[in-house]
């Protein structure tokens, strides 16, 4: 076996060993993920408020689903969004909508949910 044979073959064994080790790290990580959100999810019903900070646990749940492929974040997600019949506010009644900041049922999660802003012009992504 010559020098650039031996040199090829221990090349390709690092380089598969280090292909293996990241997944089995990948691997690791995706079940850090799985058994912490599942465990939180196991103590907090999904039936909670549209708020900020549960929403923003919804969008890393959403990523924890993406990741792990477990579909019971999914359906955590789904019966949330259900609960709070997919919005912020509540009323229908949109002259009563609050665009500002507060965690009441009259506080929109979003400007963009109504098609202007508080100051009568018209919303858009760069405004909101």
């Amino acid at each position: 076996m010559g020098k650039n044979a031996v040199m090829s073959f221990v090349f390709w064994t690092f380089a598969c060993l280090s292909f293996a080790a990241a997944k089995s790290e990948a691997e690791k990580v995706r079940a850090i993920i799985d058994r912490v959100n599942s465990s939180w999810q196991s103590r907090n019903k999904p039936e909670a408020t549209p708020f900020w900070h549960v929403a923003a646990y919804h969008t890393g749940n959403m990523e924890a689903y993406r990741l792990t492929g477990n579909k019971q974040y999914l359906d955590y997600s789904m019966a949330w969004a259900e609960h709070n019949r997919w919005c912020g506010a509540t009323s229908n009644d949109r002259s009563k909508w609050k665009y500002n900041y507060g965690e009441m049922q009259e506080h929109v999660v979003s400007a963009a949910a109504s098609p202007t802003s508080p100051t009568g012009t018209p919303t858009t992504a760069a405004s909101t």
